[in-house]
């Protein structure tokens, strides 16, 4: 479980600091601040570890901050993005990234088709 989740944690953090913006700001429910609990690979869910931990906090004009805590290593990334209707669109350092964003409640769900799978990554509202 820890393979899947060391290996689909690169992807993890490139969608979490993959939201661009090209003027859109987020709807007023997705802004604030998420926490990953769970990734989705091809329908077979796994829960976060508790050794890891991934946020992405949606700020007004279009701008987030994704961070990722393993240990004492922390990592954290600015982007924009850009939401239109079920579509989030993000730049950071130039890459741009989309995927599909679901809003559900206090739940957001934001997966990413690949050409063999697909991949998501389920966050919770903490702030």
């Amino acid at each position: 479980m820890k393979k899947y989740w060391l290996n689909n944690l690169a992807l993890a953090v490139v969608l979490a600091l993959v939201c661009p913006s090209l003027s859109a700001a987020a709807p007023p429910k997705a802004m604030g601040k998420w926490q990953v609990v769970a990734m989705e690979r091809d329908g077979k869910r796994s829960e976060a570890p508790k050794e890891f931990k991934i946020f992405i906090e949606f700020a007004a004009k279009g701008k987030f901050v994704a961070s990722m805590k393993a240990g004492e290593r922390v990592e954290k990334e600015e982007g924009t993005y850009k939401i239109d209707g079920k579509k989030l669109t993000t730049v950071v350092r130039g890459k741009t990234e989309s995927m599909i964003f679901k809003l559900k409640g206090k739940q957001l769900i934001l997966t990413k088709k690949l050409k063999d799978r697909t991949e998501s990554m389920i966050l919770k509202k903490i702030k």
